[in-house]
Order: C-alpha cells, then sequence, then structure tokens
C-alpha cells in the first residue's frame, strides 16, 4: 500500500513537472490528463479561449481572466497612440487593442486604412 502511495506521488509529481512549466510548446499527451476536468473557460493571454486552466496550462498559456474570450470589464483612456493589429485594424492605443482580444501588434495606424 505504501508503495502505491508513492508511485502515485510521483506519478502526479512527474505530470505537473512536465505539464506546468510556462514555455511556448505544448507538451504532448497533457491534453489527455484535461479531458475528464469541467468545462470552466478561460483566456489566454494569446487571446485564445481555452476549455479550462488545465487545457491552457498544457499550451504553456498564462491565464488572462476566467471566461471567454475577450477579457471583459476593458477601461481605456482616450489617448491616440494607433496600433495596427494582427488582424490589419488600426486601433486607437494598446489598450483599445488588447481588449478586443488583439495581443499581437505594431506600433503606427494599418496602411489598409481599417479602423477599430
Amino acid at each position: 500500500m505504501h508503495d502505491t502511495f508513492i508511485f502515485q506521488f510521483l506519478f502526479v509529481s512527474a505530470v505537473l513537472i512536465v505539464c506546468l512549466p510556462q514555455e511556448s510548446i505544448a507538451v504532448p499527451g497533457c491534453i489527455r490528463i484535461c479531458a475528464g476536468s469541467v468545462y470552466d473557460p478561460v483566456c489566454g493571454v494569446n487571446g485564445r479561449t481555452y476549455s479550462n486552466e488545465c487545457h491552457a496550462r498544457c499550451e504553456y498559456v498564462p491565464v488572462r481572466c476566467r471566461g471567454s474570450c475577450p477579457c471583459g470589464g476593458c477601461v481605456c483612456t482616450a489617448e491616440y497612440d494607433p496600433v495596427c493589429g494582427i488582424d490589419g485594424r488600426t486601433y486607437s492605443n494598446p489598450c483599445s487593442a488588447r481588449c478586443s482580444g488583439i495581443y499581437s501588434y505594431r506600433p503606427g495606424e494599418c496602411s489598409n486604412g481599417k479602423r477599430y
């Protein structure tokens, strides 16, 4: 019985070590560990909604907020400091881009004239 407990402890510890580091590459097989998890959506810092925190961690994505993306409750200033989002739209400032779920952008307006 004692050996079984030690084995289970070591197995769970190994899974946590493999699945929880904050890196950029997903862990093969980690999603299977989350398969029985409850649906409790979270929004990752990459703007993608995950079915729960376990799935986000398996892909090494820190959680930005609970619930689906984009995260609610954004309050931004009216300062005009335009950024061009990866979606090709110009946002009035970085905060408004992030509140729209756009986390990858460059300084300045987009050349296509689309505004958001």
